[in-house]
C-alpha cells in the first residue's frame, strides 16, 4: 500500500495489543504474493510453499486438526512472478522467526498528522507511538519507581496499580519494538450508537523492501 498513517497510543487510540505466537507451526502456511502492475494493466502472483508441507488427505492421523493455510499479501508494482516467490519465502521466514501481531482501534476519522483514516487497507504502513505526555514523565524511571509514579494519589489523573503496572509493561515492551508496521486486515465500521470506528491488525515488517 502507498498510504502512511501515525497514530499515537494515549491521545486517538482506544485499544492497543501486541502477542507473538509460539506455537503456530509455520510450515502449515504457504504465502502467496498478489501485484497489480500498473504498467501492463495486468495481476502477478508468487507462491512460496515451504518444503515437506502438505495438507494432509483425509483419514490421514491429525487430518482434522492440521490444515495448510494459505496466508495472501497485496502489493502494486513492476514485480515479476520470480520475485514475487522471492518475497514470498521472505515473508515466510520472517514469519517463521520473528512475527509480533497487534490489533489498535481507534474512533478517529484522521491520524494524528490530520490525514484521513478512511481509506487504510491492507499494505499501508502505519506508525505507532507512545502519547509524549507518557514518555516524558516515566522516561529514566525503572518499572516500580513508573509504576509508583502512574498510581500516586497524588496525581490527578492517577491510575489503579494494577493499571499502571500493566502500562510500565506494554511502554517496556514498545520501546524494544519497532514502531512502523505493516497493516495486514483494517475493518472500517459506522454505527448508529458509537458512530465511526477502526479496527486493524498489523505485523511487524514490511514486505516489498530490497526488491
Amino acid at each position: 500500500g502507498a498510504q502512511v498513517r501515525s497514530l499515537i497510543y494515549g491521545q486517538n487510540v482506544s485499544q492497543l495489543s501486541f502477542k507473538r505466537s509460539l506455537t503456530r507451526s509455520p510450515k502449515t502456511r504457504r504465502i502467496a504474493v498478489n501485484a497489480w502492475n500498473p504498467i501492463l494493466g495486468i495481476p502477478v502472483q508468487g507462491v512460496f510453499e515451504p518444503p515437506g508441507a502438505r495438507a494432509p488427505k483425509l483419514g490421514e492421523s491429525g487430518a482434522s486438526k492440521i490444515k495448510l493455510v494459505e496466508v495472501s499479501y497485496n502489493v502494486v508494482g513492476n514485480y515479476t512472478a520470480p520475485e514475487l516467490i522471492i518475497l514470498a519465502k521472505r515473508i515466510y521466514d520472517e514469519q517463521a522467526t520473528q512475527e509480533i501481531e497487534g490489533e489498535i482501534e481507534t474512533r478517529e476519522l484522521v491520524d494524528s498528522t490530520e490525514l484521513s483514516l478512511l481509506g487504510l487497507a491492507n499494505g499501508d504502513t502505519m506508525f505507532i507511538r507512545l502519547g509524549r505526555e507518557l514518555q516524558t514523565s516515566i522516561e529514566g524511571m525503572n518499572p516500580a519507581e513508573a509504576v509508583a509514579f502512574l498510581s500516586s494519589v497524588a496525581r490527578p489523573n492517577a491510575l489503579s496499580p494494577v493499571v499502571a503496572q500493566a502500562l510500565v509493561q506494554a511502554y517496556t515492551t514498545a520501546g524494544r519494538l519497532a514502531v512502523s508496521f505493516y497493516v495486514r486486515e483494517a475493518t472500517h465500521t459506522w454505527t448508529a450508537d458509537r458512530g465511526y470506528s477502526l479496527r486493524a491488525t498489523f505485523v511487524n515488517f514490511l514486505i516489498g523492501q530490497g526488491i
